[in-house]
């Protein structure tokens, strides 16, 4: 796994956002570059304590269902903005205050496949503010030679009664690595 240390030390003295006054700790991304990219919301309470990705019960579970399906060694994990914003989806303002190290980590991550998990991260990948999830769960599209698709956050699917939801988010997990494999042996 490897962190970006120099958009690390950038965003480590970022004080643009009223809320990266309030943070414990910025969330910066990590993994393996080159192949799979998730791009999640926002860090929660866990993660801010923390300073890590995918510790808290939503993310301990998203981990343990990806190591089962063999992608989470040959994954990228970052989050649309890097201070916890207390319980609600980032604002635009605390977006436009991080998406130049957004871009410039997916740029450098340089994934095959990028993966949205929910609609802040499609909303600001794409720059549309009125994308939805469910107009574009499960496509596949292609930008900028990278297979882009877009999934339902895991917070949404692991809610309770959603055993559905988990079944396709699994299913959707499985075609992703798939795909790598495609990717991998052209």
């Amino acid at each position: 796994m490897v962190l970006l240390i120099g958009i690390n030390m950038i965003v480590n003295n970022c004080y643009n956002c009223e809320i990266s006054h309030f943070r414990k700790n910025i969330v910066n991304g990590y993994g393996v570059k080159n192949k799979i990219l998730f791009i999640l919301e926002a860090p929660g309470y866990v993660e801010d304590k923390t300073g890590k990705m995918l510790v808290g019960i939503t993310g301990k579970l998203f981990k343990a269902l990806l190591k089962e399906i063999g992608i989470y060694n040959q994954s990228y994990y970052i989050n649309v903005i890097r201070c916890y914003p207390r319980n609600r989806p980032p604002n635009e303002h605390e977006i436009k205050n991080c998406l130049p190290y957004l871009i410039k980590e997916i740029r450098e991550v340089n994934p095959k496949i990028i993966c949205l998990l929910g609609g802040t991260a499609l909303r600001t990948y794409w720059g549309n503010p009125l994308a939805k999830v469910s107009t574009n769960l499960n496509k596949i599209k292609i930008n900028n030679g990278r297979i882009v698709t877009c999934l339902y956050h895991p917070s949404y699917v692991f809610r309770p009664k959603s055993n559905t939801k988990i079944l396709d988010f699994i299913k959707q997990l499985v075609i992703i690595k798939k795909l790598l494999i495609k990717w991998e042996n052209l």
